[in-house]
């Protein structure tokens, strides 16, 4: 399969395959991020939680039915599509900004791969986003009849510059720490958290303990927690 023009640069789709692509698609967000928009594509630690917010640390074996990539001729990735790591109708793209030709194709194979019938039965529903400053992405999507939802999403990037960073203050009785590695009631205390935060049921103590062991972007000495003070038998936090 190719894609593009003759006055553009030959590109072939193929299927993920193994631990290895995993890494590939890893280094293109690292070549991207600094020459694409806010949240053109993934950082790293949302690609890391792909692969390692899991019970088990294995490679999900479904990747290799769920995961397209795109590489030039002398193997180079210039493109990938997956879905979300929650959902079975998002599709979600990673792309180098030169090889936004192909990304009418990699919508195509979405389309045909990830989207599922919508309850009425006549059209097929796949969530996708196009963000307001990516008017080619959202000239695309209404080419191929994608319709507008009430969902959305924000994306924030804050530059800090030489400004100095405010000193941080706690309510009485609380303490700032670091998570504790292999601490099953750190692991517990993170996943109840979350859940509370978004109103979820996605993160359990098993998907916590491979995340911590496992990625390569998280770090405990990053990963500050605020303990309450009436913590008896596990960590309350806030």
């Amino acid at each position: 399969m190719t894609a593009g023009d003759s006055n553009m640069e030959r590109v072939i789709a193929r299927t993920f395959r193994d631990d290895s692509d995993f890494w590939r698609v890893r280094n293109l967000l690292v070549e991207t991020y600094p020459i694409t928009p806010t949240a053109f594509n993934w950082q790293i630690r949302r690609w890391d939680g792909q692969r390692f917010h899991r019970a088990e640390a294995a490679l999900d074996p479904r990747w290799a039915e769920r995961i397209q990539l795109w590489e030039t001729g002398d193997g180079r990735l210039v493109g990938a599509v997956s879905p979300e790591n929650h959902s079975d109708v998002d599709a979600v793209l990673q792309l180098h900004p030169d090889y936004r030709h192909i990304e009418e194709e990699m919508f195509a194979w979405a389309g045909a791969h990830l989207a599922a019938p919508s309850q009425e039965g006549s059209k097929h529903r796949l969530l996708v986003v196009a963000l307001d400053y990516d008017t080619p992405r959202r000239r695309l999507l209404e080419r191929r009849a994608y319709e507008k939802t009430g969902q959305g999403v924000v994306s924030r990037r804050l530059r800090f510059g030489q400004r100095a960073l405010p000193q941080p203050s706690l309510a009485a009785g609380y303490t700032l720490r670091a998570t504790r590695p292999g601490d099953m009631r750190d692991c517990q205390g993170a996943a109840e958290l979350l859940n509370a935060a978004f109103g979820l049921r996605l993160d359990s103590v098993e998907e916590t303990r491979t995340l911590w062991a496992h990625s390569p972007s998280f770090r405990h000495d990053l990963d500050l927690v605020a303990e309450a003070p009436d913590a008896r038998s596990r960590p309350t936090w806030a």
